[in-house]
């Protein structure tokens, strides 16, 4: 799961329901009502002087072009963004609409080079602005382009930074996700202990505010793969039974860019069982709620 949340703009000349509305449906990742508001906020805001909602409208829309797997359709709403923020000098908005090129780049098409340049062009822009959240958005998916390219220490140091705004500013599912690619990049580099640590500061940001179900999905899967490299495969599989059905439920799509974390784990796990206790446990994880999954993760990693 990748870190491209979204941020909260402001759109002053849009009607109060609909930026109201399209807040709501963007907090709910419910996507398919992002698309039908933005579109609709799209046919609203044609007037000369409109940018600034038609600028951010693309961007809703680009957003939910990226839930949809749509590279091409987010491109394009993204690029549009860009256009209008350009032409009136809006830099917040700039890097907003850059940023969201990058997270397609990453997500969708996995050019982990042409995202990274992105994101490292939309940080100062947004850094120029007072959109504290926007900073930490686009710094937490650097951190993510930067881990791609295994450059750990630069990754960490970004995830800890945007991890400190969203702590300042009360985004603790976000800060969560900082703390979970903290813990990724430790066991990428080989330190097990410091991994599992950042998990237990992860899980309390996850448990104290609404729970981002993309969030929890990552938030296991690396759970997943440190069980898997303890060869831990029986609570392994029961943590990938769990969020298979997670995934299921919400209709959350594994992203293509993290199949390298995950392809070789599971590799491994199917070889360390036998296939009918795999999948016995694989139904055993399915039955699990979030805190029976977060009890035998950590016991399994004694």
């Amino acid at each position: 799961m990748h870190n491209h949340p979204f941020e909260r703009p402001q759109y002053p000349g849009m009607k109060q329901s609909l930026r109201d509305e399209l807040s709501i449906a963007q907090r709910n990742a419910d996507f398919p009502a992002v698309e039908r508001l933005a579109r609709e906020a799209i046919a609203q805001s044609g007037a000369p002087g409109d940018e600034i909602d038609l600028g951010n409208a693309y961007c809703y829309l680009g957003g939910a072009m990226v839930a949809r797997h749509d590279a091409r359709a987010a491109v394009d709403a993204y690029n549009r963004s860009l256009e209008a923020f350009t032409r009136i000098g809006n830099r917040t908005g700039m890097a907003r609409a850059t940023n969201g090129l990058g997270v397609v780049s990453l997500d969708l098409e996995a050019q982990v080079a042409h995202a990274r340049e992105r994101f490292e062009r939309a940080l100062p822009l947004a850094r120029e602005g007072d959109d504290r959240h926007l900073v930490g958005v686009i710094l937490g998916n650097l951190c993510e382009a930067l881990r791609f390219e295994a450059q750990y220490r630069a990754a960490i140091a970004c995830a800890d930074e945007a991890l400190a705004i969203m702590l300042d500013i009360g985004d603790l599912p976000r800060a969560a996700w900082q703390k979970i690619n903290v813990a990724h990049c430790d066991l990428l580099r080989g330190r097990r202990d410091e991994a599992i640590s950042s998990m237990h500061s992860a899980y309390e940001y996850l448990t104290r505010e609404g729970r981002d179900a993309r969030i929890v999905a990552w938030y296991f899967e690396v759970w997943f793969i440190i069980l898997a490299s303890l060869h831990k495969w029986e609570p392994a599989a029961t943590i990938y039974g769990f969020v298979q059905r997670l995934r299921d439920e919400r209709g959350i799509v594994r992203l293509q860019t993290l199949m390298p974390w995950l392809s070789s784990p599971t590799e491994a796990m199917w070889r360390g069982l036998r296939p009918d206790r795999v999948e016995e446990l694989l139904n055993l994880g399915a039955r699990l709620s979030m805190e029976d999954a977060e009890r035998l993760a950590r016991e399994g990693a004694l």
